[in-house]
């Protein structure tokens, strides 16, 4: 189960600041998204197995204007295995601690169930344990003990004989005990399946490529066969131009890869999750690989 601290800023995309499983300390430094902007709304998120619980806001208000892009933010974090410590630094100034326990997020909420099975277990051993024992006497008492009968010497002062007659025991047959009833044995349910494909683009460019194009066809294809399929379509570009720029270019390639998807011939039950994260989360950072940054991800959730 994975563990990760996550950051939003102004609910545009999620950055990792911390892995609690490996990390231990770590620095984030953080931007603003526009020009001149005065308030800033940070948020902090547990991740436990792609499930986001917030923990923590900082709002930051009366900002001195400066340009956008420019690193403004430094959020510095600490874990010892039981409490989370923030420390926000704004400009290079200090701003607000915080001191968060994550224990109360890790605990299994089945615990209270387990521990009434248990009682109720232990209640049932008990009982069924008092009734083998009130059985066993009844059984022992039932046993009916032989008459002993004694013949009278003859004149001939033959030996007195003592016949003793041996008594028919009845076999008793317990109780019946109650069994439980035998539950159905239910179908194992399948694992859901996550399946991501990536689609890449020209630099500056949202238009599909040939080889995106068959791609999203053959994905268009299997959507037909999983209508209730969980799909996420993610856009990203390279870490070029503005941040408004980048935001635009990112947000269009993912909607016009779900306009294709759709033309297809593919019509969801449920309509997909769009996001488009500008050029904060890049997969590499070699010249000659850069296009890798310009994509869109279709993840699958097959039910």
């Amino acid at each position: 189960m994975s563990k990760l601290i996550e950051v939003e800023i102004e609910n545009k995309s999620y950055i990792k600041l911390l892995d609690l499983e490996q990390q231990s300390t770590n620095k984030l430094k953080l931007t603003t998204l526009k020009d001149n902007q005065t308030a800033v709304i940070i948020k902090v998120f547990l991740n436990k197995s792609d499930t986001r619980i917030p923990i923590k806001e900082f709002t930051i208000r009366n900002l001195n204007p400066k340009i956008s892009g420019l690193p403004r933010f430094e959020l510095f974090s600490s874990y010892n295995n039981k409490v989370l410590n923030l420390e926000l630094k704004v400009d290079g100034r200090k701003g607000e601690n915080a001191e968060i326990k994550l224990a109360k997020y890790f605990r299994n909420k089945f615990l209270p169930l387990y521990i009434l099975l248990g009682l109720l277990a232990i209640f049932l051993l008990f009982s069924g344990g008092k009734w083998l024992i009130r059985s066993f006497a009844e059984n022992t008492n039932n046993i009916q003990t032989p008459a002993i009968t004694e013949q009278q010497p003859s004149n001939e002062k033959e030996i007195v004989e003592k016949n003793i007659s041996t008594p028919e025991i009845t076999k008793i047959e317990p109780e019946p005990t109650l069994s439980k009833k035998t539950e159905t044995a239910k179908e194992p349910i399948a694992e859901p399946v996550n399946s991501i494909f990536i689609a890449y683009f020209t630099p500056n460019n949202t238009g599909i490529q040939e080889e995106a194009a068959q791609k999203l066809k053959n994905i268009a294809k299997d959507l037909q066969e999983m209508p209730k399929a969980i799909v996420e379509i993610s856009g990203y570009c390279a870490n070029t131009g503005t941040e408004e720029g980048r935001e635009r270019l990112s947000k269009e390639r993912a909607y016009n890869v779900l306009a294709y998807i759709k033309n297809e011939g593919w019509v969801p039950e449920t309509e997909p999750i769009v996001r488009w994260y500008g050029g904060l989360r890049p997969v590499t950072s070699k010249e000659e690989e850069i296009y890798k940054n310009r994509r869109v991800e279709i993840s699958i959730v097959s039910q």
